[in-house]
């Protein structure tokens, strides 16, 4: 996160980021749960939840952020697969306790790693790949 994008985020103390990683991890393992794959067997189930961008708006905190997952499907006969889910959310969170008012959500990147490849599939390459683009889509 570069400085325009994270003053309002480097503004809010341990626990108040606390709290706000909190309401968008909740969020996202709800949407995580509701888009998982009929075939998933073992979700991670509590989404990776980073923050990218933050701004106020008087009492409002308004929190970009990505959330991902991993979900492996196992095949009845044949090779496994994986999903790596990647979403997008921008977070309205309103008063001193950070009450989830609004929060958009999109899928940005889904990809299908099949089980021979998942050595070789860097999640944290992804990741990176998709903050780089969404900031310089955002400023």
């Amino acid at each position: 996160m570069d400085n325009a994008h994270r003053a309002a985020w480097d503004a809010l103390d341990e626990a108040q980021r606390g709290r706000v990683l909190a309401r968008l991890a909740q969020a996202s393992a709800t949407r995580a749960m509701a888009d998982r794959d009929l075939y998933a067997s073992n979700t991670t189930l509590e989404p990776t939840v980073e923050v990218y961008g933050a701004r106020r708006v008087g009492e409002t905190l308004i929190v970009d952020y990505l959330f991902s997952w991993w979900e492996w499907c196992p095949a009845q006969s044949g090779s496994d697969w994986n999903y790596h889910c990647v979403y997008r959310g921008t977070a309205t969170l309103v008063g001193e306790r950070y009450k989830l008012e609004q929060n958009e959500v999109e899928a940005v990147r889904r990809d299908y790693v099949h089980e021979y490849d998942e050595k070789n599939y860097d999640r944290d390459a992804v990741l990176a790949e998709v903050r780089k683009r969404l900031m310089g889509s955002s400023g």
